[in-house]
């Protein structure tokens, strides 16, 4: 059946992957690819199934580098997990990629996006849900600017900066691609801002870039997420309380007096700073990081919620993965019940995805699962989640060094399985002659395959077969004879990543000033996770620390190890 693919079953299990009703075939087919004792004649794939460290029925793949690379980082993921954008250095500097599964476009799937006119650089942070527009900041002839590319249109355009800026980044996009949210540094100081297509309400000087503000006593605001409809966005400001999450609504009137629009979501309990890094489809979750009484923590707000802190019912703690003292919230899924991101663990640093009353996770959080890492790897980050929360993107470092992963999970799709079942009693007959052409083989009454193959038993004979390649039910044989068929699909032994050398991570303190207290900045060395500390312009492989931030103080991007962040005003 089209659309149907081999990692659909992982583990004799169907798994979300699946678009649509599954055919046998495609089962069947798997076996075209196993050599004799089932091992896989698998290229440079390197997905592993399960991940070190991490759950059954689950694979973590390496998505590799741009052409001469020697790391990548991913930062988002479309709607159905097709489509995963960040960035890897190459022999000219590091670029913004976009991973189409299946590509012929790019260095294999993964397409170097380039840069912005006179720019040297560029860095993907967000992708839209079909995975037509992506979103970051490249350098350009007029310093760095957030960009919007568009797939087969003018590709990347610069989105330019709030009124007397010098600096922009883009950090979200919505659905459709129209509404894109980020930073911009302003006559006023580094401001959040939303640039509509075609927008005509924005700054005097840039029509389309409106202008957030800031909470209540605050000078600096940053977004970095927008719901779908691009009504809803979310970041963190300063306040008269130090550092906050907001939620900005469009027309809303329940914010701060001074801007009504911009809600102070507060902190968990016995914190001081907060900041929300992403909103689900509706705007009704948000998920980021704050401070407490316990530690750093990855927090979930639910409008309306009552689960959560004491001191702020709206607002839950995530905990963090056995062992851990810290946690980050990074992602979240469409309608706000799975959250990914980071934390400390008796392991070092994992990435994790958080499943609201899941219990598949650790002994000690049941809801946040522990993904594991590539293979060699002693850290992971979560950055992004599909829509239906089954796939996960982010970066692990590795025998081959540090890559860009995507994390499927092994998710049941009752709905697809129960309409597969006439498929797959209809298909049979198409699968038992390509099984038969496949190997070679002719079979009787029954067939047992080696380890790691396809076990199939026919019941009844079989003339020529033909594939009616339409609805379901509609399969049939030359004879026009019914053929049931049993099958079970065995693990599948993916390969490894080649061994190489683990890199040597720099350790580099951090400073900025002035300080400012968010809990985003970079740890001050490998595997920690930091107390809270400034904003952080990110440090990328091998690169000193960027000079880009303006005198309002530091970027935040990236808030993990290995970027070793060093900000400072002004530099």
């Amino acid at each position: 059946m089209s659309g149907s693919k081999q990692r659909e079953f992982m583990g004799g299990r169907l798994v979300k992957r699946a678009k649509g009703p599954v055919g046998l075939v495609s089962v069947v087919a798997v076996t075209s690819v196993l050599g004799a004792n089932g091992a896989l004649a698998q290229a440079a794939g390197d997905c592993i199934t399960p991940p070190p460290g991490g759950p059954a029925d689950t694979e973590i793949c390496n998505l590799g580098t741009l052409t001469g690379g020697t790391y990548s980082r991913a930062n988002g993921v479309n709607a159905d997990g097709s489509v995963v954008v960040g960035y890897s250095d190459t022999p000219t500097g590091s670029r913004a990629f976009r991973w189409v599964e299946g590509g012929t476009t790019g260095d294999a799937e993964m397409e170097n996006l380039g840069t912005l006119t006179g720019g040297g650089y560029s860095f993907a942070y967000g992708v839209n849900t079909d995975g037509s527009v992506v979103v970051g900041e490249a350098g350009s002839a007029s310093g760095t600017r957030a960009f919007r590319w568009v797939a087969g249109g003018t590709q990347m355009a610069n989105l330019g900066t709030l009124d007397a800026g010098n600096y922009s980044v883009a950090t979200g996009v919505n659905a459709d691609g129209s509404v894109v949210v980020g930073s911009s540094t302003s006559s006023l100081g580094s401001r959040a801002f939303r640039w509509v297509a075609g927008g005509v309400s924005g700054d005097s000087g840039n029509l389309q870039m409106e202008n957030l503000g800031a909470l209540n006593g605050g000078a600096y605001s940053d977004a970095f997420g927008v719901n779908a409809d691009g009504n809803v966005v979310v970041g963190s400001s300063g306040s008269s309380l130090g550092t906050r999450a907001f939620r900005w609504v469009a027309g809303g009137i329940s914010g701060d007096s001074g801007n009504l629009q911009m809600e102070n979501l507060g902190t968990l309990d016995g914190g001081s700073s907060s900041g929300a890094l992403d909103v689900n489809a509706d705007g009704s979750v948000v998920v980021g990081t704050s401070d407490s009484s316990l530690g750093v923590r990855a927090f979930r707000w639910a409008e309306g919620g009552s689960s959560g802190d004491s001191e702020n019912p709206q607002m839950e703690n995530l905990g963090t993965l056995d062992g851990g003292f810290s946690s980050a919230a990074r992602g979240v899924n469409a309608d706000g019940s799975v959250v990914v991101g980071y934390s400390t663990s008796s392991l070092g640093v994992r990435a994790f995805r958080w499943v609201e009353g899941g219990t598949a996770g650790d002994a000690g959080n049941p809801e946040m699962e522990n993904l594991g890492t590539l293979t060699g790897g002693t850290y992971s980050y979560a950055h992004g989640v599909s829509a239906d929360g089954s796939i996960v993107v982010g970066f692990s470092n590795s025998t081959a060094g540090e890559r860009a992963f995507i994390w499927r999970g092994a998710m049941q799709d009752f709905d697809n399985l129960i309409a597969s079942f006439p498929v797959l009693a209809n298909d049979s007959a198409v699968a038992a002659a390509q099984q038969q052409r496949a190997l070679g083989q002719t079979m009787g009454q029954g067939f047992l395959a080696g380890d790691g193959q396809i076990a199939m038993r026919l019941h009844g004979g079989f003339g020529h077969t033909a594939q009616n390649p339409t609805t379901v039910g509609e399969r049939s044989t030359a004879l026009g004879r019914s053929v049931s068929a049993t099958v079970s699909a065995m693990p599948l032994p993916w390969a490894c990543p080649p061994a190489l050398p683990a890199p040597t991570l720099p350790t580099t303190a951090l400073t900025c000033s002035p300080p400012r207290a968010l809990p985003l900045g970079a740890a001050t060395a490998p595997g920690a996770l930091p107390a809270p500390a400034c904003r952080p312009v990110p440090r990328w492989a091998g690169a000193a620390p960027r000079a880009r931030s303006p005198a309002a103080g530091c970027w935040p991007m990236s808030t993990s190890p290995p970027d070793r962040q060093r900000c400072k005003a002004g530099a």
